[in-house]
């Protein structure tokens, strides 16, 4: 005799999303991802910050069903796959929070605003340039591919605004891009330093100078680093595997500019690296992430206006603080600037 058995809907449920849990190991690779080399580039997309972390973790909510459905049927794998689900869901949540509750404001004239933008493609709509500075009016601005026709005409623009400048439009190395500072704070100490580079473009800059905020000089560097992944034909397999090591080369040569340790220190700049490179890891140990620190949503910058990665970046030490961190839309460049407030602790 057949006993009829009754299938309840939360069964069913259990058993359909047990069905396809192998689909949790897609996003946990993903994530997984930013420890590992990047060796394939298009999956830098997928780097991960707070944001992409926190979403994929409430989404992972539904895995607490799927590891006691499959605990209770003696299933090992899609158990334990869900319990990482689980622990990368907290992890999401305690780190995502614990970095906005120690960001506190400061008052207003206790900080100082920096604008740090590319602006290689600024030539047809460089006039732009000039009214985004009036409408932002930022302490300090940050360029980088400042060569272009109209780049003389725009730096006299802006220090007509009551900017102070460094220029360095004509850089001696052929074939180098360069940096433009502007500043209504005091300037001292420009200096350029040349890393070596790969053989299609000779040598890239790093500009390095100090401005002084409340009685304190704080060094910057503004840079422009060479891709690791990003040949001059545009095809994968032209990379080569020196210009990898040029940009760890080049990332320590600016930490070592900045690591005297006497005053509080800035790296901002086109980095031409995501999130998931290891060569950012270099400063992991001494440098917060404005961005991480106090920015709302994923933080892509490049390309513009539609864009898919994150390649700038502000960087600090821990003896400065950002209150607030925001992208700069622009028709005038192929990235999106970045707009911060911060302020030095300490003083």
């Amino acid at each position: 005799m057949r006993i009829a058995t009754h299938n309840s809907q939360p069964a069913a449920i259990f058993r359909t999303t047990y069905k396809y849990s192998w689909l949790i190991l897609i996003p946990a690779v993903i994530y997984l991802w930013k420890f590992l080399p990047p060796f394939i580039p298009a999956m830098e997309i997928f780097a991960m910050n707070q944001t992409i972390r926190l979403t994929a973790g409430l989404f992972f909510l539904l895995a607490s069903s799927i590891t006691l459905y499959a605990s209770a049927n003696h299933r090992i794998l899609p158990g334990a796959a869900s319990l990482i689900a689980v622990l990368l869901m907290c992890d999401a949540l305690t780190h995502s929070c614990a970095q906005n509750s120690e960001n506190t404001s400061s008052p207003a004239e206790m900080s100082f605003t920096l604008y740090c933008q590319n602006v290689l493609y600024s030539g047809p709509r460089s006039d732009e340039i000039v009214e985004i500075v009036k409408e932002l009016s930022p302490d300090i601005m940050i360029f980088q591919e400042m060569n272009t026709p109209r780049a003389e005409a725009v730096s006299a623009d802006i220090e007509a605004l009551g900017y102070n400048s460094i220029l360095d439009l004509e850089h001696p190395t052929e074939g180098a891009f360069s940096l433009a500072v502007f500043s209504r704070l005091p300037l001292r100490n420009n200096r350029i330093i040349i890393s070596e580079g790969p053989d299609w473009k000779p040598k890239w800059p790093a500009q390095i100078f100090e401005f002084k905020f409340n009685d304190r000089w704080i060094s910057v560097a503004n840079l422009h680093i060479v891709p690791s992944h990003h040949p001059p034909s545009g095809r994968l397999s032209h990379i080569r595997p020196s210009q990898k090591k040029l940009v760890k080369g080049q990332m320590e040569d600016i930490i070592q500019a900045l690591s005297n340790g006497q005053t509080p220190s800035i790296i901002c700049g086109d980095f031409n690296q995501t999130p998931a490179s290891k060569y950012l890891r270099l400063l992991d140990d001494y440098w917060i992430d404005s961005w991480c620190e106090t920015g709302e949503g994923f933080g892509f910058t490049y390309p513009n206006p539609n864009p898919l990665f994150r390649i700038d970046y502000i960087y600090h030490t821990e003896d400065l603080r950002t209150i607030v961190c925001e992208k700069i839309k622009n028709s005038f460049s192929d990235h999106q600037g970045l707009f911060a407030v911060m302020t030095s602790l300490n003083n």
